[in-house]
């Protein structure tokens, strides 16, 4: 993956952390996820 892809990965990593998270906590209860918004 090219470095400057993966610079914008990281970047929406840390914008969404939290939202991460709690859909990492729905996927083991086997709930739906909701939707993230994309890096603009």
């Amino acid at each position: 993956m090219p470095r400057r892809a993966l610079n914008l990965l990281y970047d929406w990593i840390d914008i969404h952390k939290d939202e991460l998270l709690e859909n990492w906590k729905l996927i083991i209860e086997r709930k739906p996820l909701f939707k993230i918004e994309p890096l603009k």
